[in-house]
């Protein structure tokens, strides 16, 4: 019970950690990853308890990467377009 606590602890301080970064598309991409495995482990932990089956588990690892390969290659394309991952310069660019 205290591991669910701490990854509790530690998912709502990556989250304002998330919310609070403004200024690189990368630290952004990096904080939402490591939510992702944090959450990854709540769950993993949750159908331990529940003595559930790990397909569920399966499929959102199986979705988390998905998401990780397509975050890091649009970070890639902007970086491409923009030659720089500062948030700031959307706004100059639209």
């Amino acid at each position: 019970m205290l591991i669910m606590f701490t990854v509790g602890v530690l998912l709502v301080m990556l989250y304002s950690l998330f919310l609070s970064s403004k200024y690189h598309f990368l630290s952004c991409l990096l904080l939402f990853e490591a939510l992702v495995l944090l959450s990854l482990l709540a769950i993993f932990f949750a159908l331990k308890m529940l003595s559930s089956g790990a397909w569920v588990w399966f499929l959102i690892l199986t979705f988390s990467v998905c998401e990780a390969a397509l975050g890091l290659s649009l970070l890639m394309s902007y970086i491409k377009l923009s030659s720089t991952d500062l948030i700031s310069s959307t706004s100059k660019s639209l």
